[in-house]
């Protein structure tokens, strides 16, 4: 039966806790420090009228009740850890205090001396008389976070029973923490108060009612209404009240679920694999089961059955949580282990637990059952309908034999096993089930045809199988059903006495297990395997062929007789020294052995392996220092097969021939290996006698050299004195020239001295870098071939030439090289200079003005600038020349061109983009042009008209002026109209008479006349 809601009297649980005066006790992993730094935090900084009461820390409370304080209570979970490091605690007001204020109590979560999150006004003060308390943590509705569920009894409201008494409401909060924010997941009413609710002589309780995964909240509580829940039988005025999620929030709604007080609540949502071993201990089997809940499961595992068809005479378990009971009805025998009531240790999903071992006699033999398991919902136990309300599989258990025996029913049993483990997937392919069962089925021919010595060597056979195939194509099932069935059924046959026996025995004359026999009869047949390093050859030919098989290799023996004979064979104990030059035992070279492939010998031990092997011609392959080397010998004339190694010695020498340091040396053995660093020039190591790569690193060039150490152990490089000369265009040696070269990354070489530099190097093809005078140029050279490396200098000639071509000064020239360097100054027109032979820009400055050429001097030592005779013209409006303008033109400033002499001024310029400025009768115009496309800048004035008037009309004799640094003068009005020719740009005008002038601006490009109207009569 599920189990009664209980009833608990209010002055037994709640009166005791409203009249204590809270002296503390503290849960585990809560100490007084930390309880008062909670405490102190809360004052300060939340509601200095709140106290703390409970705290409880989530690391050490994970998988427990919270006890004792309630005889049942939720258990602490943090499923996806996001409560790791944190303490979870409750404080409210003191009891009975009635304060206008909203907050009652919280609900808080401290973590690294903070406060991370508190509910703030949610629990309202008049619902309290007993202190918060921490109920369970526990993620109850799959959203993805953990729920934190507290109970706090009111003094306010009342749940009133059918006798009249009253008892206080125990009201239910939940929050939904998501390792940074809290959400309330229970209902509110319209004063504010949790409208999950029982009484406070019930308590909480969780169940999934609906076996979906979200669990329901359930307690006691009388009716509130007619339709309010089902009655409990013990107590005619109480009933269950369930409250479900509906998504959003928990509470009572249309939709929840409502239970019989006998229902059983679904524990079948549960997926799950066992595993079963069966091992000989003593004079018993020994079975051990382990139970995997898989991840896809809804519910924790919390019982589990086994059914069995025998007696055992001896059942543990091996988690003292999880009790053990043996059942025997009148359909069947069970082995029933469950999870203690309040232990808690349930198996989660994604979890294993080893449960349960029996024992029993070895005439038991394994047999096909079901196994049980069901999932934890709520502590409702039930004893007897545990089969019903669970969710079946399949294991093995022990059985009894078939009191009467028949071989061939007996052998259709294993073959139905056979069949059923690739159902069941203990046995992982069809091919292995098709493999036993042809041998069991020729088992059963040879049976039916009453060759029983035939049967059993095929039956021998299918057990050599077995054994073969426990590493990867059985389980411990089916091995266990296949082995112990079969050699059941072997004991069972008629003993064969006639026959060859043979043994198979090492080097001390003791059995050797692990070989496989065969002889010949028309072809090769196994021979009965024993199992103990015996053989059995059942054959009618007087003699045999024999051929013993043992690790990987086979020896084969002829005209063996047969009847009433036994033939021995015997490995030899084969012995593998590795040794260095000197021929002391060193470590650690690793052995294998060719036998139809590479197969491991083992690691020597003070320099030496041994292995029993059949006496036969064997490769052995020495692995040391990465390399390795091979060596045939047949063990049977010599069991002793010995490696040396060879003093291998490394030279670096320079061109002299003098040994020199340091040189970085490697080796190539499936990579490249660290071989030594040279010290006074030589490096030794001692290894295999084979043809190696060796690479000398030297000065961050690398060299390779290959050469067979068992031929010549000394391997010797030599570096090249290397010679880098400057040299000027005439050949002679010049300085300071600066090099480098390439190894890896650019290396300092070293400086000419006298036009020379020289360093030892490995002979490489090195690419080699020569700067001089800020410019640099790359050659590459085989220093092997050619140590003498020489760079050779252009000598450079600039030319300034002017339009004719004549050679002009001054001009100064430089050069790009990594920034704008000196190159000279013209002499003559010419300036020289020795450079590299580099593609360069440069820069001819004349005249304050530059010009860039960019040139390849290998190609053409020759650079000449050539200037533009500039010409710049002022027109009148006519386009008649005019004089006196003045000139200049823009060159980092404002520089002197000239003044035109009949109209006309020139000057030679380098070919650029100019701003020109003309300058008449005071007043600058200013043009931009590329004299490059069009040396000729030509400047016209405009012929401006002033028209002066008053009321009457025109107005001869006033004066005329115009602004241009000062007021210039124009002249008097003539018919009331004077002009002038001004170049064209906005100017201010004058006119007056007498006391009366009048101004005006007005641009003279666009509208040449000026009109002015003086008001002469004021």
């Amino acid at each position: 039966m599920r189990r009664s809601i209980i009833i608990l009297l209010y002055f037994v649980i709640i009166y005791p806790i409203m009249s204590s005066t809270f002296a503390q006790e503290y849960l585990p992993g809560v100490t007084e420090e930390i309880f008062s730094a909670i405490d102190s935090k809360v004052k300060s900084e939340i509601n200095i009228d709140l106290y703390v009461n409970n705290v409880l820390n989530v690391d050490s409370s994970l998988g427990y009740e919270l006890g004792p304080r309630w005889p049942d209570v939720g258990r602490i979970e943090d499923p996806l850890n996001q409560l790791t490091n944190c303490y979870v605690f409750t404080a409210n007001r003191y009891y009975f205090t009635q304060i206008e204020d909203s907050i009652g109590g919280i609900i808080g979560i401290f973590k690294d001396g903070q406060i991370i999150w508190n509910s703030g006004d949610l629990i309202k003060i008049s619902t309290m008389i007993q202190p918060g308390y921490i109920w369970s943590i526990k993620d109850i509705n799959r959203d993805g976070k953990v729920e934190i569920m507290t109970t706090w009894i009111s003094m306010n409201s009342y749940d009133i029973w059918s006798n009249g008494a009253r008892s206080p409401f125990m009201f239910l909060y939940i929050v939904g923490w998501d390792g940074s924010n809290g959400t309330i997941y229970n209902n509110m009413d319209a004063q504010g108060n949790s409208t999950i609710k029982i009484s406070a002589n019930s308590l909480f309780n969780i169940a999934d009612i609906e076996g979906d995964g979200i669990w329901e909240l359930q307690g006691g509580a009388f009716p509130e209404n007619s339709e309010d829940s089902l009655q409990v039988n013990e107590y005619n005025s109480f009933v269950l009240r369930t409250f479900s999620w509906n998504g959003q929030l928990y509470d009572r709604w249309p939709t929840t679920p409502q239970p019989s007080e006998d229902d059983y609540y679904p524990k079948d949502r549960v997926d799950f694999e066992t595993y079963a071993f069966v091992r000989h201990s003593n004079d018993s089997l020994e079975y051990s089961y382990s139970l995997t809940n898989l991840q896809t499961s809804f519910q924790d595992i919390d019982e589990m059955g086994l059914k069995v068809n025998f007696n055992p005479n001896n059942f543990y378990t091996s988690n003292n949580c999880w009790g053990i009971l043996f059942r025997a009805d009148t359909s069947a025998i069970y082995i029933w282990a469950s999870n203690k009531i309040h232990c808690y240790n349930f198996i989660k999903p994604g979890y294993t637990f080893s449960l349960l071992s029996l024992k029993s006699s070895l005439e038991t033999i394994p047999t096909i059952s079901n196994f049980y398991a069901s999932g934890w919902n709520t502590d409702s136990y039930d004893y007897y309908g545990f089969i019903n309300n669970s969710k079946k599989g399949y294991t093995i258990t022990p059985t009894y034999p078939p009191s009467l025996f028949i071989a061939l029913d007996f052998l259709d049993t294993i073959i139905s096993y056979n069949q059923r483990s690739l159902e069941f997937s203990w046995i992982t392919n069809q091919t292995t089930t098709n493999k036993y069962d042809s041998l069991f089925n020729t088992a059963k021919t040879q049976l039916q045809q009453n060759n029983n010595n035939a049967a059993r060597t095929t039956l021998q056979t299918a057990l050599q199988e077995v054994r073969v195939d426990s590493t990867d194509n059985l389980t411990s099932e089916a091995y266990a059903l296949l082995k112990y069935n079969t050699e059941y059924l072997l004991e069972n046959l008629p003993e064969e006495e006639t026959g060859l026996n043979i043994r198979l025995i090492d080097s001390q004359g003791s059995l050797l297990t692990g070989g496989s026999l065969q002889y010949y009869e028309g072809g090769w047949k196994d021979a009965v395997n024993n199992g103990d390093g015996t053989f059995k050859v059942i054959t009618e030919s007087p003699s045999v062929s024999l051929r013993m098989n043992y690790e990987y290799a086979s020896q084969t023996v002829s005209n063996i007789p047969v009847q009433g004979n036994t033939y021995t064979f015997q490995t030899v104990n084969a012995t593998v020294q590795l040794q260095n030059s000197q021929g002391d035992l060193i470590d650690e070279g690793t052995i294998r052995y060719y036998a139809g492939g590479w197969r491991d010998f083992g690691t020597t031990v003070n320099g030496v392996a041994t292995k029993e092997l059949l006496p036969n011609n064997y490769s052995f392959r020495m692995t040391y220092a990465y390399s390795n080397n091979d060596k045939q010998q047949n063990i049977g004339d010599n069991p002793t097969v010995v490696f040396q190694t060879v003093n291998t010695t490394v030279q670096l020498q320079n061109s002299q021939g003098n040994l020199i340091d340091e040189g970085v040396v490697r080796y190539y053995a499936g990579g490249w290996r660290d071989f030594g660093t040279t010290i006074n020039g030589i490096a030794t190591k001692e290894l295999l006698p084979n043809n190696y790569s060796f690479r000398m690193t030297y000065v961050y060039s690398s060299n390779d050299k290959q050469q067979n150490i068992s031929n010549d152990p000394t391997v010797v490089f030599q570096t090249v004195n290397t010679t880098v000369q400057l040299q000027n265009s005439q050949g002679n040696l010049i300085d300071e020239g600066t090099i480098r070269y390439y190894a890896g990354g650019w290396r300092d070489f070293g400086t000419t001295v006298n036009g020379v530099a020289t360093k030892e190097l490995l002979p490489n093809n090195y690419s080699f870098r020569m700067t001089y005078v800020y410019s640099s140029n790359d050659k590459q050279q085989n220093i092997s071939n050619d140590p003498t490396v020489v760079f050779q200098t252009v000598n450079t000639t600039v030319q300034l030439q002017n339009s004719q071509g004549n050679l002009i000064d001054e001009g100064t020239i430089r050069y790009y090289a990594g920034g704008w360097r000196d190159f000279g100054t013209t002499v003559n027109g010419v300036a020289t200079k020795e450079l590299l032979p580099n593609n360069y820009s440069f820069r001819m400055t004349y005249a304050y003005s530059n010009n860039d050429k960019q040139q390849n001097i290998e190609d053409n030592p020759t650079v000449t600038f050539q200037t533009v005779n500039t010409t710049v013209q002022l027109q009148n409006s006519q386009g008649t020349l005019i004089d006196e303008g003045t000139i200049r033109y823009y060159a980092g400033g404002w520089r002197d061109f000239g003044t035109t002499v009949n109209g006309i001024a020139t000057k030679e310029l380098l070919p650029n983009n100019y701003s020109f400025r003309m300058s008449y009768e005071y007043i600058s115009n200013d043009q931009q042009q590329n004299i490059g496309t069009d040396p000729t800048v030509t400047f016209s004035t405009v012929l401006c008209t002033v028209k002066v008037s008053n009321q009457q009309g025109p107005l001869d004799n006033a004066t005329v002026k115009y602004y241009a640094g000062g007021w210039r003068n124009i002249g008097s009005t003539t018919n009331g109209e004077i002009t002038k020719e001004l170049l064209p740009k906005n100017i201010t005008f004058r006119a007056s008479y007498g006391a009366t002038q009048q101004d005006k601006t007005q641009d003279i490009s666009v509208n040449n006349t000026v009109e002015i109207l003086l008001n002469t009569e004021q």
